[in-house]
């Protein structure tokens, strides 16, 4: 009976040895690539109430699920939920703006080292931000850069 036991066991553990995964198969099975990005209006100089097209071509190797376009301070905001389209791999994203009419051109920011000191910058590109993120919820920030005249 013993000995029986003693098979029993040493069946199951070698069972469970051998079912196991490493956490590095697991790690590889997951999607850890954050979704790449090309703008193909990089750096544009407008005028007020200008109008612009801004576009970016945006890929993942796994799927897209939503891209959020925004820019506070122009009010500015635009969410694109790929998963409603089939979540691509790829997408160009596209939005026409207008330029607000008193847009700041030059103005003095605070920035924060990596070393918590503050200083001031003078700053004349308004920095607007697309979020993409993919279907395992890994996200890119995209700048892109606008300078008003």
């Amino acid at each position: 009976m013993n000995k029986l036991k003693i098979i029993v066991a040493t069946f199951f553990a070698v069972l469970c040895f051998v079912a196991c995964e490493s956490s590095e198969d697991i790690s590889n099975g997951m999607d850890h690539s954050v979704p790449i990005y090309k703008v193909l209006t990089d750096s544009l100089i407008v005028n007020e109430l200008e109008e612009i097209e801004i576009k970016v071509e945006v890929e993942d190797e796994g799927a897209l699920a939503k891209l959020e376009f925004f820019y506070a301070d122009w009010n500015l905001r635009q969410l694109v939920d790929l998963r409603s389209q089939g979540a691509p791999k790829s997408y160009i994203f596209a939005v026409i703006i207008k330029i607000p009419e008193g847009a700041k051109k030059q103005w003095i920011e605070d920035v924060v080292a990596n070393d918590g000191t503050i200083y001031k910058r003078q700053q004349s590109y308004h920095r607007l931000q697309l979020l993409a993120t993919d279907m395992s919820q890994n996200v890119r920030t995209i700048p892109i850069y606008i300078k008003v005249n």
